[in-house]
């Protein structure tokens, strides 16, 4: 005699995933990443950051190195971390945005994008879709966001391709319908002065 989860099939049991890994799924769905190594592993060109390959708060505990120009720097800094637990990182500067997604019981895979960096949580300026997305709706989720003079260059800093953008919200939707996204947070996704959008950190709980 089987009980009813054997007869539905167990469910897979939740896996936070490391900050590599996070970034490594979104490069499955062609989102474009920092180039990111373990620290014992072939080094990206200077300047670098160094972090812990962890999705915890690694900014609060001063473990998030910017900036770095030399091996000195590089290896002071990885001594602070735990070499073993670092990973390393091309720069990547510009405009801040957060992208994330995440499942909701009612509505299935909600996609999120909104102002990022350290002060995402201060500035809660966030707009919503609900998955699968279509350019249209992500270009109107952008469109709700209320710090639009952030996203045309604000002192100083890269504009946003809002067009580029609402791409990367659909490889988003499009990620967490096709790997059983629970939590995904990209933050900081950075627009940089060349145009690209680049995603530099993230968190992910998939099951």
């Amino acid at each position: 005699m089987t009980d009813g989860r054997a007869a539905a099939g167990i469910r897979r049991a939740k896996l936070t995933l490391s900050v590599l890994e996070t970034l490594r799924l979104a490069e499955k769905y062609g989102i474009h990443i920092a180039r990111t190594v373990k620290a014992d592993g072939p080094l990206p060109s200077f300047p670098l950051a160094a972090k812990p390959d962890t999705s915890e708060h690694k900014s609060e505990k001063g473990l998030v190195f910017l900036g770095i120009r030399s091996r000195e720097e590089l290896e002071a800094a990885l001594s602070k971390i735990g070499k073993g637990d670092a990973i390393v990182q091309e720069m990547a500067s510009g405009t801040e945005l957060i992208v994330g997604a995440k499942a909701d019981p009612v509505f299935g895979a909600v996609v999120m994008v909104g102002i990022g960096g350290t002060l995402a949580e201060a500035y809660a300026d966030v707009s919503f879709g609900i998955a699968p997305l279509s350019e249209p709706d992500a270009e109107r989720m952008i469109g709700e966001i209320r710090g639009q003079k952030l996203l045309d260059g604000f002192r100083g800093k890269p504009s946003v391709d809002r067009k580029a953008l609402a791409r990367l919200l659909v490889a988003v939707s499009k990620l967490a319908e096709g790997e059983g996204v629970l939590e995904l947070d990209l933050n900081p996704v950075v627009a940089t002065s060349d145009g690209r959008l680049v995603a530099v950190d993230g968190r992910a709980v998939v099951g």
